[in-house]
């Protein structure tokens, strides 16, 4: 495991290093600390930062710690398929509303550091540092994220996609293959539909709640960059049955289009 920027002896692995003392189950950043940062202050029974129920939560966190594997795992089965009805929800949201909250009308008690709002630009706007941090997540030092991306998508095509791939086959039959399941890449990219007769061209499914208008020129121009032709077709075409043959156009205008050089 990396360790933090702030070590001070980097011969000793972070997972060598003791837990903290609060019981939160993490490891201390340097050797000779008892508490991360800031994490003392729960260790007080009437601490006047987080209070007596910190206290509470540090002695749960030790029974738990001392559980062994088999225990956990039981107790996290135990919960699962368990039914709890409508008016149980009602009845625990009201306990934790208004004066009944312990932290009603309190202000928070982060006390990390707040960076003001010309700071949060500042970081935001930093092309530099966001070039760095993409580098360095590159690769081989993260070879599990494509997979954990791949594994979120879709393995078979919803309706919508369904619709839309009769209306291409419609025109251009056989020329264009479903890849939505994370079955081809482009770049860090995943489309949808994939020419797979010598074109480098694919067309996109925008679903008009999980994609804005502003996002359809900037897909098109990340392809572009990446010697593709893009096209995008949005759901809202594909609801009315009247509106397919404009889309059965822009298809097959597309797929006569030349390449791009």
């Amino acid at each position: 495991m990396a360790r933090p920027l702030g070590s001070k002896n980097k011969s000793v692995p972070r997972d060598n290093l003791p837990f903290c003392g609060c019981g939160c189950g993490s490891h201390v950043a340097n050797e000779g600390r008892k508490f991360l940062s800031g994490h003392d202050t729960r260790t007080r029974l009437f601490s006047p930062v987080k209070g007596k129920h910190w206290k509470i939560r540090m002695d749960c966190n030790k029974k738990i710690m001392g559980l062994s594997d088999d225990h956990k795992a039981k107790i996290g089965l135990s919960g699962i398929g368990r039914f709890v009805s409508e008016e149980t929800r009602l009845k625990k949201s009201k306990s934790f509303k208004g004066n009944n909250n312990p932290m009603y009308g309190k202000p928070g008690t982060f006390l990390g550091k707040h960076h003001t709002q010309e700071s949060k630009d500042k970081i935001s706007n930093n092309k530099e540092r966001s070039i760095k941090i993409s580098r360095a997540l590159k690769g081989s030092k993260r070879p599990w994220a494509m997979e954990n991306i791949k594994k979120m998508l879709q393995t078979i095509p919803n309706k919508t996609e369904l619709r839309l791939f009769d209306l291409i086959n419609k025109v251009c039959p056989d020329q264009y293959l479903f890849t939505g399941d994370g079955t081809f890449q482009i770049g860090r990219l995943f489309p949808d539909f994939v020419n797979h007769c010598g074109q480098n061209k694919v067309i996109e499914m925008f679903g008009n709640h999980w994609h804005t208008k502003d996002e359809e020129q900037k897909r098109i121009e990340i392809f572009s960059k990446l010697g593709y032709k893009c096209l995008i077709i949005w759901e809202s075409e594909l609801s009315k049955i009247s509106n397919h043959k404009n889309v059965l156009d822009k298809i097959t205008k597309f797929n006569s289009e030349a390449l791009i050089k």
